[in-house]
């Protein structure tokens, strides 16, 4: 085995444990996204009952939209798939065997990198959209309050 199919390993090893971490982290924004929801819609439900002023209620509706874009941003690329590299895998099948192995580990340690640049920039998204949620949620109690002294 050539030293660079052996240096790869680690990499490889460090790229799946950030793909865990990212989809632990979408997790986390999605459970936030629909504890804001959750609160948009007892909040806005309360005060269609109990409140002509609708300014707070449209406010909560942007919010519940924003929580459920937030929840819709999922991070759907985890790599190459067994198949993409089983078709690798045959396309190098020509050259010697420690070649295409170290070949075959820098595409999976490639493909392994672009997932974790595709889902570094979804969750960003993603928790931007869950900050916007939270903000439109608090700046609708700041309206209810600043309306009823």
């Amino acid at each position: 085995m050539s030293t660079k199919a052996i240096a790869l390993g680690p990499l490889r090893e460090v790229g799946l444990n950030k793909l865990t971490i990212q989809a632990a982290l979408a997790g986390g924004l999605d459970a936030q996204a629909l504890g804001v929801l959750a609160a948009d819609l007892a909040l806005g439900g309360t005060l269609v009952v109990l409140t002509p002023w609708l300014a707070p209620v449209v406010v909560l509706a942007v919010s519940a939209l924003v929580a459920i874009a937030a929840v819709i941003a999922t991070p759907r690329n985890y790599g190459a798939t067994l198949r993409s590299l089983l078709q690798d895998a045959e396309a190098l099948g020509e050259t010697r065997a420690d070649d295409a192995d170290a070949a075959l580990h820098r595409l999976i340690v490639e493909d392994l990198a672009d997932a974790l640049d595709a889902n570094a920039r979804r969750l960003r998204f993603k928790g931007f959209l869950v900050n916007g949620a939270i903000a439109l949620l608090l700046l609708s109690v700041l309206l209810i309050l600043a309306h009823n002294p």
